[in-house]
């Protein structure tokens, strides 16, 4: 059993060091509840520069799926303003994030939530257009729900 030392100030009880154990009350257990919805698999990340290959397969995707979180996180911004990065699927580059959901020239993070489900199976891509930066990187974070 773990040493309590006990200190009294004007009437006041301090316990120094650790609490005593305390037993918790068994109050029975009822039957499991029916099992909850399919969560997103745990999250993945990628990392993007501007002088990087471009378009980057970050998965693929089964008919179904939902691409349920996408932060695109900019950390050294992109020097030139036409810059952008767009995050899709092969054939649609832009159809969760378009050239104006992000603004590559300021670190900052960039998110969307609550995304459509996928009817074909194709890839989640990133495509990065630096324009003329030589210089810009950031990170995407991103959930598939299968």
């Amino acid at each position: 059993m773990p040493m309590i030392m006990e200190e009294r100030v004007q009437n006041v009880t301090t316990l120094k060091g650790a609490p005593p154990e305390v037993p918790v009350p068994n109050v029975g257990s009822g039957s499991p509840g029916p099992p909850g919805p399919p969560g997103p698999t745990p999250g993945h990340i990628a990392a993007f520069t501007a002088l990087g290959p471009s378009p980057i397969v970050l998965a693929p995707l089964a008919a179904g799926n939902i691409v349920s979180r996408l932060v695109v996180i900019i950390d050294v911004p992109f020097t030139d303003p036409t810059a952008s990065v767009l995050v899709g699927v092969t054939g649609s580059p832009a159809m969760f994030m378009g050239p104006t959901d992000s603004v590559p020239t300021r670190a900052n993070q960039y998110e969307v939530e609550d995304i459509e489900g996928i009817v074909l199976a194709t890839n989640l891509i990133l495509t990065v257009n630096p324009g003329a930066s030589v210089v810009g990187s950031g990170r995407i974070y991103y959930e598939i729900q299968t």
